[in-house]
């Protein structure tokens, strides 16, 4: 089965979504900010997480637990975090930190060759790496 016939997404995936959404068969991130609290503490890409949910933790604490996918302890799906590993070291950090966690059953970690933008070319072994890892976990 190809993954365009699976159900593909981190935002979302929690165990209150409504019932009308078909099964998560996995889900995956591409180079993602799955931690938000780090992002925040380490300033990352200028602060955009703090500006997209309207403040800090501390000041918007609902937009924080609703929206971070370092809070989503009770997945029933596979995660995938794939992340080059020329990305910026804030970003390979953040994502190696979420894939050691336990009580996040430990989503796997993709790491490969390639910027921040690799992910989503074609060309690049990120991106057929990431292909080839999808299609085994969804097999």
């Amino acid at each position: 089965m190809t993954p365009s016939r699976k159900a593909l997404r981190l935002w979302g995936h929690r165990r209150s979504r409504p019932r009308s959404y078909p099964p998560i068969a996995l889900a995956v991130s591409l180079a993602g900010v799955v931690d938000l609290g780090y992002a925040v503490e380490h300033r990352l890409s200028s602060d955009a997480v703090v500006m997209a949910l309207g403040g800090t933790p501390d000041e918007v604490p609902g937009r924080y637990a609703a929206a971070d996918p370092a809070r989503f302890e009770r997945r029933r799906a596979p995660w995938l975090l794939v992340q080059g590993t020329g990305d910026s070291a804030d970003f390979i950090a953040m994502n190696r930190r979420v894939s050691a966690r336990p009580e996040l059953g430990h989503p796997e970690l993709l790491e490969a060759p390639g910027d921040h933008f690799a992910i989503i070319d074609p060309a690049s072994p990120l991106w057929r790496a990431t292909v080839a890892r999808v299609e085994a976990l969804l097999a």
